[in-house]
């Protein structure tokens, strides 16, 4: 019942958002440019971002996390933590690469990808990078391949 209630009010929405960006849309840069520095995670040499040895990260990606002290309200404390303590299920996760040689599994193409992960805990991260060199109105194409999984 709440399928068929909720569908109209998609439905204008995708309308509105396709309308708000129909000016906007254009032909995109020149097919096939990539304009992501290391965008393929194939760099022979990762760093540590802000000198810390946890957060290993491609050449020209930054990484993101809430700390510890910046845990958003909507969190709620798992009950198998019995302390008031928030490192008992909140960390900031661990960024390294995936070898293709050591985790097939979790390579999609190429012989390296970005990985992030924390073990018995909760975390709120990701990867970004600024793009430089786009020009208005241009439509451009982004995709990802992503595993993810939870253990209790």
């Amino acid at each position: 019942m709440k399928w068929f209630r909720m569908t109209p009010v998609a439905l204008v929405c995708a309308a509105l958002i396709a309308l708000t960006l129909a000016p906007f849309t254009s032909h995109a840069q020149t097919p096939g440019q990539n304009l992501l520095t290391d965008g393929d995670f194939e760099a022979l040499t990762w760093r540590a971002q802000d000198g810390i040895g946890e957060l290993v990260i491609a050449p020209g990606w930054r990484a993101w996390y809430v700390d510890i002290g910046q845990i958003r309200p909507y969190v709620k404390q798992p009950s198998n933590c019995d302390t008031s303590d928030p490192a008992c299920y909140w960390m900031r996760p661990e960024f390294n690469s995936a070898d293709f040689a050591a985790f097939p599994n979790r390579v999609h193409n190429g012989f390296k990808a970005q990985k992030y992960f924390s073990y018995g805990r909760m975390h709120e991260a990701g990867l970004y990078k600024q793009v430089v060199g786009i020009q208005p109105g241009v439509t451009l194409r982004f995709s990802i391949f992503m595993q993810a999984w939870q253990c209790s």
